[in-house]
């Protein structure tokens, strides 16, 4: 009797140890799989996944583990794509810059034997297509400052009266204590180049463009006394909408993608009144512009 009860004992006892192994199997084994998975995946092999599932917490990590090394992959192919698209802008910028100062001499020459002959409006106008030329292939520096941006507006304003024959005024006011801030280059000029042709339509009107500072932030204001904008076109562009302003959709997209949240876009305008645009840019240290 007392073997009989022995014998039975021990048998529970061992299929109880084998239970026990075999959950202790299923438990651990995922965790295994996920420990080595890990271990590949510091090694970089990112194409690896644990394939751990179930409806339990080492499961849960799982499914969140392999749909974190997906985004990592997905991350990884954006940004290839991002550097080869850079490489290859970085190369067409290369093709565009082949021996410029050839251009930009023989532009120069032109305009000393015109101004020589006392076309010293044609030489100005000269003048102003060598330097608007050398800012587009001169891409050294993203940012420069405010008064340069404005001397480039200054120039395009030149040719454009030229080209159509009008006399737009350009009215500049920048408080003294923005003249060096630094924004991104050819920022303000599509903004303009939008007042002269759609707000003025070409003709004979007033661009004002003016600057403050306050808080840490950049205001600058451009203010034309042209057509102005419907409420439904303001409305289409504050929503994202596609609209036929490539100028001014361009501009702020672009910003946006190099300050984010802090940098801001208003368009006021009621027809007949013109349009007024305001940028409120974050100002930044000259160490944050050469991370930027």
């Amino acid at each position: 009797m007392f073997n009989r009860t022995f014998v039975l004992q021990l048998s529970f006892f061992l299929l109880f140890a084998l239970l026990l192994l075999y959950f202790l199997n299923q438990w651990t084994k995922p965790v295994i799989r996920l420990a080595r998975t890990a271990s590949k995946v510091e090694k970089g092999f990112l194409d690896e996944r644990s394939g751990v599932r179930g409806r339990h917490e080492v499961g849960f990590l799982g499914l969140a583990f392999d749909r974190m090394l997906d985004r990592i992959s997905d991350m990884i192919v954006q940004i290839e794509e991002e550097q080869t698209r850079k490489r290859m802008a970085e190369l067409e910028l290369l093709q565009a810059q082949i021996n410029p100062h050839f251009l930009f001499n023989t532009l120069n020459s032109i305009r000393m034997q015109v101004i020589l002959k006392g076309e010293e409006e044609i030489g100005g106008i000269i003048g102003s297509l060598s330097t608007l030329l050398r800012m587009t292939i001169n891409r050294n520096n993203e940012y420069i400052p405010l008064h340069e941006e404005v001397a480039t507006v200054g120039h395009y304003m030149q040719l454009m009266n030229f080209r159509h024959h009008e006399h737009a005024e350009l009215n500049v006011n920048l408080a003294s204590d923005t003249l060096l801030a630094s924004i991104p280059r050819f920022t303000l000029q599509p903004l303009v180049e939008n007042a002269y042709i759609h707000g003025l339509r070409q003709k004979s009107g007033e661009i004002a463009i003016t600057s403050w500072k306050r808080q840490g932030t950049l205001f600058i204001q451009i203010h034309d006394d042209g057509i102005g904008m419907a409420e439904e076109v303001l409305e289409r562009f504050r929503s994202g909408a596609p609209m036929s302003g490539i100028g001014l959709r361009n501009v702020k997209e672009r910003l946006q993608i190099m300050y984010g949240i802090r940098f801001e876009m208003e368009m006021t305008s009621e027809p007949g009144e013109g349009l007024r645009i305001i940028l409120k840019i974050p100002l930044q240290s000259r160490e944050e512009l050469i991370h930027a």
